[in-house]
C-alpha cells in the first residue's frame, strides 16, 4: 500500500511541509518525470495519519473517489482478504 502527491520542483517546499504535517512519509525525487513525490509506505501510516486525516478534512473534489478506495484497500489489507485462501501470501 502506497500514498504519494507528486509536484514538480517548484513545490518541493509544499511537499516538505506535508511531511511535516502528517509526520511520516519522504519526498523524493524522480528525475526522468522532472517531479518530486511525497509517498507513504507504512500500512500503520497511511491508516493513522493519512486516512485520518482526509477523516476529518473530507476531500471535496473529484479526488474524493480516490481516498474512498484508498480506505477500502486498507481495509482489504487489515481483513487480510488480500492474502490467498491458506493466508501464506
Amino acid at each position: 500500500m502506497c500514498f504519494s502527491i507528486g509536484q514538480y520542483s517548484k513545490y518541493i517546499s509544499l511537499l516538505e511541509g506535508i511531511v511535516i504535517l502528517f509526520g511520516c512519509g519522504y519526498v523524493v525525487n524522480y528525475a526522468q518525470c522532472s517531479i518530486w513525490v511525497f509517498t507513504v509506505t507504512r500500512i500503520d501510516h497511511v491508516a493513522n495519519n493519512i486516512i485520518l486525516f482526509f477523516y476529518k478534512h473530507p476531500v471535496m473534489n473529484s479526488k474524493y473517489s480516490n481516498y474512498l478506495d484508498l480506505n477500502s484497500a486498507l481495509d482489504i489489507i487489515k481483513n487480510k482478504e488480500h492474502l490467498n485462501p491458506d493466508r501464506k501470501g
